[in-house]
């Protein structure tokens, strides 16, 4: 797999330089690796690394609100995990590269240490949750859009987070054996750690058709599954488009252009997906295909030079989710600002569901009482309720939130004052 060699990359280039058996093929210079490693390895990883782990943050926060708790937003905060663990894993990797470049001895002896837990299984098992993870999001878009009247018998939130449950547990489970394969040995009289197989890892063949096995069920099969989802998506949206618009005007109309929002910035992510993650993939599968297309083959440059690359792919593949969601998402920009963005005189007290406002009317004779009827008088008021007399002491609480409701029950009698009360009734 990708992943695992990128890492395996770290370690056995002092061992393949001292194996004089091996010709490699010039197609691609040292020189030219040493570039592409320097450029997308140390520099361009770390830095999505950092700043797309702070947005799967701020993403995992304003999906977790109460407003927010919807079976998609469900699956969106799982991918949020998924890819903040992967770029973590990722910002590790880069930072072993940069520190052996420092420390040939002390980076070896780190990456030998930690490879067994994180090159071979964490980087490995994040990266498939999210490749998971992001097929169930097409499938949840197609039902809601193929079957409209099924989808909320279908995609609950109970259905959704089983769903999510066995996605992260089954892949968990099925790369156990990877780490297993390996193990780690001290020399006394060394300074270099040695990082040896096991008797699992000498079964090379459990170890090819287990992994080629893996590599079909979350690898190939998923991505192929999400190009024809997209494509079933795109096609259900062209054939049903005139029938949401005849539906769509005895609907909410906010309602029905929020959903297409959604709709195209689900979209959006599997095409951003496909695009990071199958170069990678076809990568891999050259592997399997071209004899000494590999880290240890002839045209070894060729491959360490296309690995960087692909790998810096799937590094902004999990970075650049947060973006499409402000994009996409006005429910999502809005509840960020809200969360965030939190500005003077613009909120609810959160104490209470329900502010009471006091209010003060006063009436200037009784022309203004017998010249209309009670709803002048009510409009009247609803129209001048921010004027309120100046030695009132009490704050007034204006209500600028998006889905904060102003009901106003006025109580006035000819020739006297009365505190009014108003409810605020919030909705989701």
């Amino acid at each position: 797999m990708l992943i695992n060699n990128m890492w395996n990359n770290t370690v056995n280039i002092s061992t393949d330089v001292l194996n004089n058996d091996v010709i490699y093929e010039e197609v691609v210079s040292k020189e030219v690796v040493q570039k592409l490693t320097v450029v997308f390895v140390m520099i361009f990883t770390p830095l999505f690394a950092f700043f797309g782990s702070l947005g799967n943050i701020l993403s995992l926060v304003v999906l977790v609100q109460n407003r927010m708790r919807n079976p998609t937003n469900f699956l969106l905060a799982a991918l949020a995990i998924s890819d903040l663990l992967f770029l973590i894993h990722s910002f590790i990797f880069s930072f072993i590269f940069i520190y052996k470049s420092r420390d040939p001895i002390g980076g070896e002896n780190l990456r030998r240490t930690t490879y067994p837990y994180i090159g071979a299984y964490g980087s490995i098992v994040t990266g498939r949750i999210t490749t998971w993870l992001t097929t169930l999001l097409s499938f949840e878009r197609f039902i809601a859009v193929r079957f409209p009247m099924r989808v909320r018998f279908l995609c609950r939130k109970q259905n959704t987070c089983i769903a999510i449950a066995v996605v992260y547990i089954v892949t968990l489970v099925a790369f156990v054996p990877f780490p297993l394969k390996y193990r780690i040995q001290y020399q006394p009289n060394s300074s270099l750690v040695i990082l040896n197989r096991t008797a699992l890892g000498y079964n090379l063949k459990f170890c090819a058709i287990y992994g080629t096995l893996l590599n079909i069920l979350f690898r190939f099969l998923p991505i192929l599954l999400l190009i024809l989802l997209n494509i079933a998506i795109i096609l259900a949206i062209k054939k049903t488009w005139n029938m949401r618009r005849l539906i769509s005007k005895n609907s909410n109309h906010c309602t029905t252009y929020e959903q297409n929002r959604i709709t195209m910035m689900l979209l959006t992510v599997s095409m951003v997906f496909l695009v990071c993650i199958l170069p990678g993939a076809l990568n891999s599968l050259a592997t399997k295909v071209k004899p000494g297309y590999s880290i240890f083959g002839k045209q070894r440059n060729l491959y360490l030079s296309i690995s960087c690359v692909t790998y810096f792919l799937e590094t902004v593949n999990s970075a650049v989710n947060f973006i499409i969601y402000m994009a996409f998402s006005k429910k999502f920009y809005t509840t960020y600002k809200e969360t965030f963005c939190c500005r003077t005189g613009s909120r609810v007290h959160k104490s209470s569901s329900k502010e009471i406002i006091r209010y003060k009317c006063r009436w200037q004779g009784s022309q203004s009482s017998s010249s209309g009827t009670h709803e002048g008088r009510l409009s009247s008021l609803l129209s001048n309720r921010t004027l309120i007399k100046k030695e009132q002491q009490q704050p007034i609480c204006l209500l600028h939130n998006t889905g904060d409701i102003e009901i106003c029950k006025f109580s006035c009698q000819k020739g006297e004052r009365k505190d009014v009360n108003e409810k605020t009734e919030r909705f989701s």
